[in-house]
């Protein structure tokens, strides 16, 4: 039976080959401030990675010159027990694979059952909102700092990966901030927009990262729809592409529906059906 420790450990390792697979295949992956030689040493360092046999110390994986420390981060309300999404869907889908598995039971103890079975989920997101996503960050930034000062090993390089699975905030670049309202300007600068959080268009939170550019070397953040891998050294050149603020903003009221469908036929209903093929 897997224990806390093992299944912290199988997060950060599914995490890094997820990385891996991607840099790999030069698929979902932006770069920002990455020199041709920053290329190939990243290179290495993903392929050369190994996990610390104890998953609850720090750091989560080890090369010959650095380390690499993953850690999540949340958009939702964190108390004492934890990031609010993350347990309300833990309860979620603890409750319908139990109803499903159920259902699925009953059919192979009783194989002249016979009918349909349907069933429809839902799942209301909590509020999502940057002011969550931006003490999330600093919370769980400034607490593997601690744990890099306090590590005596290693650590000419240093990355810390951040995984952000969550799809409930959006960027909008504000390019008219400014202009003389309800005015066109058809087709001079159409804005960026995303539908999840780019820690790479956060010229507030990249300046709080640059503070820690003699201690870090690279972030690997991991959205769902990219992988960004920034220098924390040239944000300052970064943030000369980046003339325009985005908003962020949470998405309010997000549902997720769940289906599942199955026609069930009894085993006397079969053999009548092959009796008369």
């Amino acid at each position: 039976m897997m224990n806390d420790k093992d299944i912290h450990g199988q997060k950060e390792q599914k995490c890094l080959d997820y990385v891996r697979e991607r840099f790999k295949a030069h698929k979902d992956i932006e770069l920002f401030g990455i020199t041709i030689e920053d290329y190939e040493e990243l290179e290495n360092i993903l392929k050369n990675a190994k996990a610390l046999p104890h998953s609850s110390n720090f750091p989560d994986f080890l090369f010959d010159n650095g380390y690499i420390e993953h850690f999540q981060i949340t958009a939702s309300k964190v108390t004492r027990k934890g990031a609010k999404q993350q347990n309300e869907y833990a309860q979620y889908r603890k409750k319908t694979d139990a109803e499903v598995e159920a259902f699925e039971k009953e059919v192979t103890n009783n194989p002249h059952y016979a009918g349909e079975y349907q069933k429809i989920s839902t799942f209301k997101y909590p509020e999502h909102n940057y002011h969550y996503l931006s003490r999330s960050l600093h919370s769980c930034w400034e607490h593997h700092i601690q744990s890099l000062n306090a590590y005596s090993g290693e650590k000419d390089v240093g990355v810390f990966m951040i995984d952000f699975p969550e799809h409930d905030i959006e960027m909008y670049e504000e390019v008219y901030k400014g202009l003389e309202p309800k005015t066109r300007f058809d087709g001079l600068r159409e804005p960026q927009r995303f539908h999840d959080y780019r820690l790479s268009r956060d010229k507030i939170m990249l300046d709080y990262l640059y503070g820690f550019k003699e201690q870090i070397k690279y972030v690997i953040y991991i959205c769902t729809e990219k992988i960004e891998i920034i220098r924390l050294d040239r944000i300052p050149e970064m943030k000369k592409l980046l003339p325009w603020p985005f908003a962020i903003v949470g998405m309010l009221g997000t549902t997720q529906f769940e289906s599942v469908y199955s026609v069930f036929v009894s085993e006397c209903k079969r053999k009548i059906e092959k009796n008369n093929e």
